[in-house]
């Protein structure tokens, strides 16, 4: 599965875009009216995209190397065991 830098940008930003709502409680826009399999493969194709280098490095590569936010996003991704790659031997 191959993901291109526009598209992770895009997601990205989406992730870090947040919808007020009449509670006064934020959420991802990107969460609104998506299924759990669309949110689970958006997750999967962003980690794909930034396996194998230091947040830092993945934030530089999409032009947002200063935003401490992406940064935070990307390395949760990182983290997040559940999106390991199942064939990496251990």
């Amino acid at each position: 599965m191959k993901i291109t830098k526009r598209q992770l940008r895009r997601i990205v930003k989406e992730e870090l875009t947040y919808a007020d709502d009449p509670l006064g409680v934020t959420k991802p826009k990107h969460t609104v009216n998506r299924t759990a399999t669309e949110k689970l493969v958006s997750a999967l194709m962003q980690r794909a995209a930034v396996d194998g280098m230091p947040a830092e490095k993945a934030a530089a590569k999409l032009g947002l190397g200063n935003d401490q936010e992406v940064i935070e996003y990307i390395q949760t991704l990182l983290d997040n065991q559940l999106l390991d790659n199942p064939t990496r031997a251990y």
